[in-house]
Order: C-alpha cells, then sequence, then structure tokens
C-alpha cells in the first residue's frame, strides 16, 4: 500500500517524507479490514512470542548441561545481537518490496528451523546453530508493526488509533512472556516435550498470517510504489533525517541503559531476597503482565488524556525508567520492588507506543518496513556493547553500574525535551494540519 506523500521541512531544514491518507475509504469496508488484519496479525505475533517463552525454564539449564558458563553466554549474546542488526536490516527493507505476509511466513520458517536444530543439539556449537536462523530472519514483531503503518496511512487512522493498535500488539506479547514461562515451569515436564509445544505454537501462528486480509489494490493510480534497490534513496533520506535520528539516539540510549541495568539486576535479587527460579518465573510473569495492561491499556489512555503531547508523556517515561530502577536496585523491600516495576514496565510500554507511533511518519509507506529494519539494527548494537560495559563498570567501581544507568536516562530526559518535539513530534503536527486543510 503506497499513499501520497507530501514532505514536511522541519526547523533543521532536513525533510522527513511523510504518510498521509491517500483517499478516502468507505465506512463500510475499512474497519472490517483493519480489525481483521490486526486481529489476526496480533495473535500471530503472540503465539510466535509465546513459541519462545515456553522454552524459558529451560533455556539455563540446557546450557549447563553442554557447559556454557557465563563467558560462553555472553559471546553467544553478542552473537545473537549481531545477527539480529543484519536481520533487521534485510527483513526489514524485504518486507517493503515483496509484501508483509512473505516475510512474515519466513520468520514462521525460521522459527521451525531454529526449533528443529534446538531439539537435536548435542553441544555448545549446536546451540549456535540453532540461534542463527530466529535471529537473521525471525523478525515478524518489526514487520507487524509496519503492517500495522500501512494500515493506518492506507485509512488515514488518527494518531491514538496507531497507538492502540501498537499497544494491542504489545499486550499480546506481554501476556505471552506471562503465560509461557508458568506453563513451561508447571506444566511441560522436559525441553522435547517443550520443543513440541513450541512447535504447535508456532504452526498456529503461521495459519493466522494465512487469515490476514491481502492488502487493497490502491485506486490511485499516482501513487508511489516501492523502489526497486534495497536501499533506496528515500530510505535513506528518512533515515538520516534528524527525526530519525532523534528516535534512534532515544532507542539505543535507552536500551544500552536496559542492558547495562541487567548485569546487576539478577544478582542483586540474589543478594538482597535470595531469589531461586521459582521467584524469578513469579517476576517474569508479573513483568509480562503489567507489560501487558500497559500496552493494552494504559498507553492508549495516557497519550490521550496528555492531549497527544507526546512529547511531555515520552519525557515522563524516561524519568520514571530513571528513578524506578534505582528506588528497585537499592530498595530492601520486595513489595517496594514489585510496585516500582510495574511503573517501570508502564513506562517502557508508553515509550514503545510512542516511538513506534512516531517512527511511521519518518517515511512512506512504501518504505517504512526497511527504516523499522534500520532502527531495530541499530539498537542491537546495545545488546552487543550494553553486557560488555555493565560487567566492567560492575567490576571497577562498586555503584558504577547503576550510577551510569541513571545518567543515560537523564540524559535521555533532556534529549526529547529538546529534540523530539522540534524533530519529531512536529511531524504529526504537520500531517494534521495537512489533513484538515485537504
Amino acid at each position: 500500500m503506497a499513499p501520497n506523500e507530501t514532505t514536511s521541512k522541519v526547523r533543521s531544514g532536513d525533510e522527513s517524507p511523510l504518510s498521509t491518507t491517500p483517499h478516502p475509504t468507505t465506512a463500510t469496508t475499512t474497519p472490517s479490514v483493519v480489525k481483521k488484519t490486526q486481529l489476526y496479525a496480533t495473535l500471530s505475533t503472540g503465539m510466535l512470542v509465546a513459541s519462545f517463552a515456553v522454552l524459558m525454564p529451560f533455556y539455563q539449564s540446557r546450557r549447563d548441561e553442554f557447559g556454557c558458563d557465563p563467558s560462553c553466554y555472553g559471546r553467544y549474546t553478542s552473537a545473537r545481537s549481531f545477527l539480529g542488526l543484519i536481520g533487521g536490516l534485510i527483513c526489514g527493507r524485504l518486507s517493503d518490496l515483496f509484501g508483509r505476509r512473505t516475510m512474515l511466513h519466513l520468520g514462521i520458517l525460521a522459527a521451525l528451523t531454529g526449533l528443529t536444530l534446538s531439539y537435536n543439539a548435542t553441544d555448545v556449537t549446536g546451540l549456535y546453530l540453532a540461534m542463527i536462523p530466529g535471529s537473521l530472519f525471525q523478525q515478524n514483531f518489526s514487520v507487524t508493526k509496519a503492517l500495522f503503518a500501512d494500515l493506518c496511512n492506507e485509512h488515514g487512522l488518527p494518531d491514538d488509533t496507531r497507538a492502540g493498535m501498537v499497544g494491542k500488539l504489545g499486550m499480546a506479547v506481554g501476556l505471552s512472556f506471562m503465560i509461557g514461562p508458568l506453563l513451561g515451569g508447571t506444566v511441560i515436564s522436559s525441553f522435547q516435550t517443550g520443543v513440541i509445544a513450541s512447535t504447535a505454537l508456532v504452526i498456529s501462528s503461521g495459519l493466522m498470517i494465512f487469515l490476514i486480509p491481502q492488502p487493497p489494490k490502491m485506486s490511485n493510480p499516482t501513487a508511489t510504489k516501492p523502489t526497486n534497490a534495497f536501499f533506496s534513496k528515500e530510505i535513506l533520506q528518512a533515515v538520516k533525517s534528524r527525526g530519525a535520528l532523534t528516535v534512534m539516539v532515544i532507542r539505543v540510549s535507552m536500551a544500552l541503559a536496559f542492558h547495562v541495568f541487567m548485569t546487576i539486576w539478577t544478582p542483586s535479587l540474589k543478594r538482597r531476597f535470595d531469589f531461586g527460579p521459582k521467584d524469578h518465573g513469579r517476576f517474569m510473569s508479573f513483568i509480562g503482565l503489567s507489560y501487558a495492561l500497559s500496552q493494552g491499556f494504559i498507553a492508549k489512555k495516557i497519550v490521550r488524556a496528555a492531549n497527544n503531547n507526546t512529547t511531555l508523556v515520552l519525557a515522563a517515561c524516561a524519568l520514571c525508567l530513571g528513578c524506578g530502577r534505582m528506588i528497585a536496585y537499592f530498595t530492601q523491600s520486595l513489595i517496594v520492588v514489585y510496585c516500582t516495576f510495574f511503573f517501570i514496565i508502564c513506562s517502557l510500554g508508553c515509550s514503545n507506543t510512542i516511538i513506534t507511533a512516531a517512527v511511521t511518519k519518518l517515511s512512506k509507506s512504501s518504505e517504512v518496513g526497511g527504516v523499522f529494519g534500520f532502527l531495530e539494527s541499530v539498537e542491537s548494537l546495545s545488546g552487543m556493547v550494553g553486557p560488555v560495559l555493565g560487567g566492567y563498570l560492575s567490576s571497577n567501581f562498586e555503584y558504577g553500574s547503576i550510577l551510569f544507568v541513571v545518567v543515560v536516562y537523564l540524559f535521555v530526559f533532556v534529549w526529547i525535551l529538546t529534540q523530539f518535539k522540534l524533530h519529531v513530534a512536529v511531524l504529526a503536527d504537520d500531517a494534521e494540519t495537512k489533513k484538515k486543510k485537504e
């Protein structure tokens, strides 16, 4: 789906192509197409995430069985992030060229291949091989967000509807992360049984993709079609714009703070509360539920209550993340940890919803998959650097890691207030003004 484009010059002088309503759609067809696509794509993504989540309780024992120590796991994580960086670039753009559904099916095939390799793995090398297909080609979450961007641009849906669609997608992911580990730790008795259950979920996810309606053919003959170049001039222009760079700094900084924090978070839970596997399972389920609530209900209501002033909401989320992580790290009360993390997860849900909705305005619909893929790939760099940096800081400075995390979130807070409204939020205002004029 490729709508008419208009170009808005932001105050920096850079040009960022905007996606606007191409043509009016009938009230009888629009709700049906949008609702069906959203329903089946969300169910597919949720099932795919659940297929991974049910195996989470068995991954650590598998690594221990094969003698994969923390150093080995660090290399494994870095390799997965590196492959994710490449996969995000490739799959996002391929979805522009060959269609969203095609790449969603490729993600299903990659997941099934990874499960087959994992089931037959007998050593660390087997674990690495099983990780490769999914890391490269299972990019269904970002492709689904691009699919939703197509729908919003095609039917001229408002920002709160965009936020609601992304929020429900995040809710499905959160519920999957809540239910999956519980099933894996209680109902499923072995890794082999878990693989069978995971395979059934992946196949069900693939069946949901077949139910997604084919995108309607554009009735506007002047609509721009995606170029055949893998990284077209429009994509390069979009990712080099001040708006894209602003979003990139926010996402990379938040991801870096997260990965640095995770190097000290699990040991701190063990030190303060003697956390065991069951405690971690309950905590992860609570996080999944909180994320589902934030994405499905809270984020959209907050954005709407703030009268779509996304800059202030996003800045408040960054401040809440920094303060919340510091409180959760130092408190000696488990109740405070749970309460604090509820606000942390809600802040993550709101910020992810706002940023995703903003990215859809950085490029035209025929290029948005490539832009999503590029941003996902850049964010993967944090997954390669963060654990190493966090380990170094925690080893050489008593509170080095947590101080670094707080400073990064403070930087993000200031960056949002000074840059987001100027280079990103202004795109929504220009699009709305253009729509009213039409």
